[in-house]
């Protein structure tokens, strides 16, 4: 299946990941394709967009991690709730973690996890390049339960 192919997924980690998403798919979430021109994939509520250009632009290993990111996001809306400790927990290690980094860091591609609170927390979950960069760096308190 997709979800634990080599080719979707390279790192051991991240095929454990989307089966656990697997099992927190809701039947509200929905994936519609569109022919968008100027996105790629994205979640609004609980539906998935994934466009013409996502399966022109990104290869197989960028296509799986872009989609475990978006099931992510009505995922943590629902696990974390907004304004709930969790979600202030998580936004708090955010602030944290940018306050610690630099402009040119700010802007570079790998750190797109510290948007907001939703990118970040999609971004530790799914993206092994992000979460191994934030355990090298830093340590904050509390955060590694995330991990």
């Amino acid at each position: 299946t997709m979800l634990t192919s080599n080719e979707f997924f390279q790192e051991p980690v991240q095929q454990e990941i989307a089966l656990k998403l697997f099992d927190k798919i809701t039947p509200e979430m929905e994936v519609v394709f569109s022919n968008d021109q100027d996105e790629l994939m994205f979640c609004e509520g609980s539906t998935i967009t994934v466009t013409l250009n996502a399966f022109k632009r990104m290869n197989t290993y960028e296509f799986g991690h872009g989609f475990m990111h978006e099931v992510m996001h009505p995922i943590i809306r629902k696990e974390a709730g907004e304004g709930g400790y969790l979600f202030k927990t998580i936004e708090r290690i955010r602030k944290d973690v940018e306050s610690k980094v630099t402009k040119e860091e700010l802007e570079s591609p790998l750190f797109y996890g510290l948007k907001d609170s939703k990118e970040f927390a999609s971004e530790i979950f799914t993206n092994p390049f992000f979460r191994d960069e934030l355990v090298k760096r830093y340590s904050p308190k509390g955060w590694r339960k995330l991990l």
